[in-house]
């Protein structure tokens, strides 16, 4: 793998800021829109969290990644395109399943993810495996 991998606490601070960047863009949205249906706007939410992830580490990264100096790429250290991203972020579209169940499984998913990047020597996790990506630290 090419470059330092990033350590989780690195890579859990770069998903919070990101997690709050969208946040502070979908909350107004909401709020401006009419009342209704709590599911288009979990359906609405879990849609623009996969397409931020998918398009921004297709380029190399996200907002909270780049803050943080890290960057996802390939095998061969470029920016893995967005095929692989989306393949690495797939998860997130656990989310998007009905009630309770959905939310609660994207969390499972997030654990997973996390204790495989921590017991990884290289800090590849599931994920990433299947994605042929590989997150690294510039710093």
């Amino acid at each position: 793998m090419p470059g330092q991998p990033a350590e989780v606490g690195n890579r859990f601070v770069a998903k919070l800021v990101d997690g709050l960047l969208i946040g502070l863009v979908l909350v107004p949205l909401f709020l401006l829109g009419a009342p209704g249906d709590d599911r288009a706007v979990t359906v609405a939410t879990g849609l623009a969290g996969f397409v931020y992830f998918v398009v921004l580490d297709a380029r190399g990264g996200t907002v909270g990644k780049r803050l943080l100096r890290l960057s996802v790429v390939d095998a061969a250290g470029r920016a893995p395109g967005l095929g692989p991203s989306s393949v690495r972020n797939l998860w997130l579209l656990t989310s998007l399943l009905p009630t309770v169940f959905g939310q609660l499984l994207a969390v499972l998913a997030s654990v997973g993810i996390a204790v495989t990047i921590a017991r990884d020597p290289r800090s590849v996790g599931i994920h990433d495996r299947y994605a042929a990506t590989f997150v690294r630290s510039s710093a």
